[in-house]
């Protein structure tokens, strides 16, 4: 059997174990320090091999990205899972994954990789010679047939050029790779200078405990935040298929537009000296939730660039000055570099840019591909998903199961994509190695043939369909079909919603609120026939005839009823006590449990009727509507307003206690 190395336990590098052993090969994970988790396991600044740090998150670090959009294809996170996960639960999250495909015994960890070079019979066999420290620090050599770096991109701190009086500055200066904790920055006047994602979470970090923060940034942001208008999770609703084809069709301009105008209406950056002369789509945009009460406080304050310093302060550009300044801390990102690919020479890196297929695969090796990277993207989105997607390209190429294009074609590709960023995204170094989720995950997904065919998918299943096109899309629809395709898949797509309720403490966050995630008038036009008929405020069942179809309410208490209005399979449009539109049902949810003894009960299969499902969902066929398993619940007006009633007869009731008692 075939032997791989694969470098890192981190995020990119635990999938790869995951879909080393799933084709058949033997993997060895050398991981530098004692556990798994990379990067999102918070350590202290502790010194490895050569006294450089190993990165890690600070303390409070929360991930940008949703739980669903983040968990790998096979592996849905738990439901009780916050949606936005602290660096702990994601940490958990990775233990869960590891100990359900038995990985942690291929990792060695405490092994630290010092070099990876060909062998003599490269040419000829394709295979790698690694050089490692082991646990005892010492020095060995092992042959593998082929190698995965999977260490990600944020090793090597970048830092700027100095600036005029930089030497006589008495404060401290410090790169954000450094910053943990606000411990020692108790009382102190801070400046943080850049504002991506780290900038603003340092920022938000210090001004809990500093006697003043500034924020510098040369040009402002774009400030983004993880939750939508509706307090769902903003990349879960922007990753539904049918808003990117929208999307596409958009003028980039126009497109901007809408964006800033959203944002500006959130939070107006004017008034804070923030917004940006760029576009929303020429930058990855920063996100922050907590930064804007913040700045409203007074406790961060924003600034442009760094002039020049002094002795003890720093002057900005324009004119302002601060002058005292404790410490200065640089969020000016990382670079790209790989110093155990052959001493930091297979893979050329120039202005931080780097010529890989895919971001993956260097194309001077493309007669054999026994190499790549994974992990080496800054997403639209989630790396996690996208790092498992490039493990699997990797496995199904080095199994003889995908063919990639020779080195022409590769460096073709690396051109468009080079070419495609440059008349995006304004010149940074922050913006080489961009991607958008969704597009680059079928874009991968097409080398192993994984990507869901809507029309074929339509033909055997059409609620799955549906769900493809009008549902966010998390990593699982790559497993529906494709090599080792996973058989939770389906169920994993169809339960993603339910567990993001969850993620919300069981919350009813989808009340009176279609599927498709759009406002319920808008589907009013949708459907030309039925009407729903109420039984109750704020509990319906969709017509008059109708059966119960789950025996036991699920943990909401409520149970699941079949229904259809002429009897038949067509479906109508569901009503709420106030005439607000829920959706097209011909199922639907209800807390009343007299319906058990009014209707016939009966079983029906998960494939059929899932009470876990999204609510409202429908096929749509020319005329006609079919489903297979419909939910609605409970609007918040009905809730209310049963509240209402409940609470003005419980204050009835002790008045009549009172007179009575009187």
């Amino acid at each position: 059997m075939k032997k791989v190395a694969i470098i890192g336990a981190g995020p990119s590098g635990l999938p790869a174990i995951r879909h080393s052993i799933l084709y058949g090969f033997v993997p060895t994970c050398f991981e530098a320090t004692d556990d798994i988790g990379g990067l999102w396991r918070y350590k202290e600044n502790e010194r490895m091999v050569k006294k450089t740090f190993i990165a890690s998150v600070m303390k409070t670090t929360v991930i940008n990205t949703s739980k669903e959009m983040t968990a790998y294809s096979d592996f849905p996170p738990p439901p009780e899972f916050a949606n936005f996960m602290h660096n702990t639960v994601l940490l958990e999250y990775f233990r869960k994954y590891v100990d359900h495909y038995g990985l942690l015994k291929y990792i060695k960890f405490k092994h630290y990789v010092l070099n990876v070079e060909r062998t003599e019979d490269f040419e000829k066999t394709g295979k790698w010679k690694v050089t490692f420290l082991n646990d005892k620090n010492i020095e060995k050599s092992e042959i593998f047939d082929a190698v995965i770096i999977a260490v990600g991109h944020h090793a090597k701190p970048h830092i700027p050029d100095p600036w005029p009086g930089q030497n006589k500055f008495k404060g401290t200066i410090l790169h954000s790779h450094e910053y943990k904790d606000h411990k020692n920055f108790e009382d102190k006047v801070t400046v943080v200078v850049g504002f991506g994602n780290s900038g603003g979470d340092v920022a938000v970090d210090l001004s809990r405990i500093s006697k003043q923060v500034y924020l510098s940034s040369r040009r402002g942001v774009w400030l983004s935040y993880r939750l939508n208008e509706e307090g769902l999770p903003f990349d879960y609703i922007w990753s539904v298929r049918w808003f990117g084809w929208f999307r596409k069709l958009l003028p980039k301009d126009l497109l901007s537009k809408i964006v800033e105008k959203k944002l500006m209406n959130k939070f107006n950056l004017e008034l804070y000296g923030m917004k940006p002369e760029h576009r929303f789509i020429a930058t990855h945009p920063t996100q922050n939730d907590e930064l804007p009460t913040r700045l409203a406080n007074g406790t961060v304050i924003m600034k442009p660039a760094i002039r020049s310093f002094t002795e003890n302060g720093v002057y900005f550009v324009d004119d302002s000055y601060v002058p005292h300044v404790d410490a200065v801390i640089l969020c000016t990102g990382y670079s790209i570099s790989f110093p155990m690919a052959e001493k930091g020479s297979l893979i050329p890196v120039e202005n931080n840019k780097v010529s890989l297929y895919k971001y993956m695969y260097p194309p001077e090796l493309s007669h054999k591909n026994t190499l790549a990277v994974v992990g080496l993207i800054q997403p639209l989105g989630s790396i996690m998903p996208i790092a498992e997607m490039q493990a699997r390209v990797f496995f199904n190429v080095l199994s003889g199961k995908s063919k990639l294009p020779d080195k022409t074609g590769m460096l073709e590709d690396i051109k468009d994509k080079q070419e495609a960023l440059k008349k995006r995204y304004l010149p940074s170094r922050r913006h080489t190695i961009q991607v958008d989720y969704l597009p680059f995950m079928d874009e991968l997904s097409k080398l192993i043939d994984c990507t869901p065919t809507i029309w074929k998918v339509a033909l055997k299943d059409p609620y799955l369909a549906w769900k493809l096109i009008w549902s966010p899309t998390p990593s699982y629809i790559y497993r529906i079909r494709g090599p080792y395709p996973w058989p939770g898949a389906r169920r994993a797509l169809l339960e993603s919603g339910d567990r993001v309720k969850r993620g919300f403490d069981g919350a009813e966050i989808f009340d009176d609120y279609p599927h498709s995630l759009r406002r319920p008038k808008d589907f009013e036009w949708f459907v030309g026939f039925g009407l729903s008929h109420e039984t109750h405020r704020g509990q319906h069942v969709t017509h008059r005839y109708g059966q119960i179809c789950s025996i036991e309410p699920d943990y909401r208490g409520r149970y699941l009823a079949s229904s259809s209005i002429d009897g038949g399979d067509s479906g109508g449009p569901c009503y709420s006590a106030d005439r607000a539109l829920i959706g097209i049902m011909v199922s639907s949810t209800t807390t009343n449990p007299r319906l058990g003894v009014s209707y016939d009960r009966e079983i029906v299969e998960d494939e059929i009727v899932d009470a876990s499902s999204n609510p409202a969902d429908t096929w749509v066929s020319p005329g006609h509507f079919f489903a297979e398993a419909y939910k609605s619940y409970l609007v918040k007006q009905g809730i209310l307003q049963v509240r209402a009633e409940k609470e003005l007869g419980e204050r009835k009731r002790k008045r009549r206690l009172i007179d009575t008692a009187q």
